[in-house]
């Protein structure tokens, strides 16, 4: 199975399902450089770059799960992986904090203006404290367009600032907005009362185009609009036009008219925009998930996801040192399987009794005490072979003491261990070994007389 990584995404992602499946990373494809990429893959792990067509999607023959690591969806079609069976997740929800704190980072920057007053002092030498007074959000009517998780965090941080909260959604009932603390209104109406308008909303043909010249003639002439929805849903060149006539007060976005594909816009698009003339107006590149806590939070919840989809074997971790151990835990955890560590040392041929009995099939010959010791004098060979003696050596003392357990004179059997220090030593510990086994009336042929702990 295989997956491919298309943009920046937390790196838990691609180490946990790098333990389940081949991962790929191949950094904001083009739609035509990923219709060539995409067959070979299971899993498309994304954010907003490309967007992602019915031609992708046909071109997918292997593809399984697309994991979308941001909310928004309107750059999948999902019409196409309903279709070929894809399944798509988002992650709703989780960056709702991370994009309501760059919402009143921009709400303050441009209500006490601090970014103009940072480059007076910074750049043009000058102290003037009385260049850029603002004004305070206390007391003010914030008007919050979609009232989902993210425009109740918003709403929350809102009345921390003992604003007046509004808000608009035709899809919520009414003791949302109650419990919220939230006046609900319709758009005109929020629109003529809302000191501060912030949009939480997706693009639809609906919102396409919502705020233009007529709505925001209809605003107060000190207001500001903040997007940190979707570009498109702003007409940025009414806006120009409404910031150039002083007919609205400021202007903060987090996306573009023209945002999305490689390169942040889209395919072919120039970067320029009128608005930029504007000292009202601020922007970011689209940094509303960008945190490092969101993006940790939205990772785990993809990575959940994929796993379910996919049908990723759970593996039970513990100790386990007996074929009757694993067989413990299948039963007890329901596990796909189990993980064995510290219980194979000195017993490598723990893993075939393990299968026997997950299979029930019937247990495998023990080996006697001379295949054990093949196995010690081998794996220390191969140490030397990889690290060198000096290095090795030192090393193989604590492995060889795990084939002496069971045997008999253990105790001075680890003292030979001890001393091991060039390779040729080994032959003289498992010299030692056989001589302890028959002073002890012992066959060394004999498994049953030598058995594994």
């Amino acid at each position: 199975m295989k997956c491919l990584i298309i943009d920046a995404v937390h790196s838990a992602i691609a180490e946990e399902l790098g333990k389940y499946m081949q991962v790929d990373t191949h950094m904001l494809p083009t739609q035509e450089e990923l219709v060539k990429l995409i067959p070979d893959y299971d899993v498309l792990i994304m954010r907003v770059d490309p967007k992602i067509t019915k031609e992708i999607i046909d071109a997918a023959a292997n593809l399984k799960v697309i994991g979308v690591c941001s909310v928004g969806l309107n750059h999948v079609d999902m019409d196409a992986c309903k279709a070929k069976g894809v399944q798509v997740f988002n992650a709703p929800g989780l960056n709702a904090n991370a994009v309501a704190e760059l919402t009143f980072s921009k709400m303050l920057d441009l209500s006490r203006p601090t970014i103009p007053a940072n480059y007076d002092v910074k750049v043009n030498k000058t102290w003037d404290k009385y260049k850029f007074v603002g004004r305070e959000l206390r007391g003010k009517t914030l008007g919050i367009l979609g009232f989902g998780r993210i425009g109740q965090r918003v709403g929350e941080l809102g009345r921390a600032f003992k604003m007046n909260i509004v808000a608009y959604d035709p899809y919520l009932p009414a003791h949302v907005f109650e419990e919220q603390q939230a006046t609900s209104m319709g758009i005109d109406e929020l629109l003529k009362v809302s000191d501060f308008v912030t949009i939480h909303m997706p693009l639809t043909p609906e919102t396409k185009d919502l705020f233009n010249a007529k709505s925001l003639a209809e605003m107060k002439d000190d207001a500001v609009v903040l997007n940190m929805a979707r570009g498109g849903i702003v007409n940025e060149q009414d806006m120009y036009e409404a910031l150039k006539a002083g007919k609205i007060g400021g202007y903060a976005s987090d996306v573009m008219e023209n945002e999305l594909a490689g390169g942040g816009l889209t395919e072919g698009a120039g970067f320029d925009s009128p608005l930029f003339e504007c000292e009202n107006f601020l922007v970011s590149p689209h940094l509303g998930a960008q945190s490092t806590d969101a993006s940790r939070d939205i990772g785990a919840h993809i990575i959940a996801k994929v796993k379910d989809a996919v049908h990723v074997p759970v593996l039970g971790n513990g100790d386990i040192h007996t074929a009757e151990d694993a067989v413990t835990m299948v039963r007890e955890t329901g596990c796909d399987g189990v993980m064995i560590a510290r219980g194979a040392l000195g017993d490598p041929w723990l893993f075939e009794r393990v299968n026997a009995a997950l299979e029930g099939a019937p247990a495998p010959k023990e080996p006697n005490l001379q295949a054990r010791m093949n196995a010690l004098r081998r794996q220390v060979e191969e140490m030397v072979e990889q690290k060198g003696e000096f290095v090795a050596m030192p090393q193989a003392r604590a492995q060889t003491m795990h084939y002496m357990k069971g045997l008999k004179g253990a105790a001075s059997l680890r003292r030979y261990c001890c001393e091991l220090t060039h390779l040729e030593d080994i032959d003289r510990l498992i010299e030692a070994v056989f001589d302890q086994q028959r002073k002890a009336g012992l066959d060394p042929d004999d498994t049953r007389q030598i058995p594994f702990p």
